[in-house]
């Protein structure tokens, strides 16, 4: 349950970010349904080579801290796709990164204690002319128990 809210607070996070949304050919005016396309909660977005660029983000499997069992860390990945513009993924992941790490992201679903950058690295893509760069960040968030209710 903790995972399904970072989503939520990191996809509205992106989507009002003026720096991504220009990147990803947008702007703060653009539709709703507009942002939902070029910002996509999965890992295999569809219509990935009508859209880009594009950023995909998802979680892998987390687990609560070893010490703190009130503290979950969900692991998310962020991949983004670009037309083999390796500068653009790249400036995308760098904005990322800076929005995300060592921050604390004030989110209303939440208490996200922090988050921070683990890796960023070039990823394989089975689509032609496209380029992939991934970054990891982990969201240490606190579990509601009464909302797991």
């Amino acid at each position: 349950m903790a995972a399904v809210e970072v989503y939520n607070a990191v996809y509205r996070l992106l989507a009002a970010d003026a720096e991504i949304l220009g990147l990803l050919e947008l702007s703060p005016a653009s539709s709703n349904i507009e942002k939902a396309k070029k910002i996509v909660k999965r890992k295999k977005p569809p219509n990935l080579t009508t859209l880009i660029p594009i950023i995909a983000f998802y979680t892998l499997p987390g687990a609560r801290d070893g010490e703190n069992k009130e503290v979950y860390v969900a692991p998310f990945t962020f991949d983004i796709y670009t037309n083999d513009d390796v500068d653009k993924a790249q400036r995308i992941a760098k904005r990322i990164i800076q929005m995300f790490d060592g921050k604390l992201p004030q989110v209303n679903e939440t208490a996200t204690l922090e988050a921070m950058f683990v890796t960023e690295h070039e990823s394989e893509t089975n689509q032609v002319n496209t380029y992939c760069y991934s970054v990891g960040i982990d969201f240490a968030v606190v579990v509601d128990k009464a909302r797991l209710k």
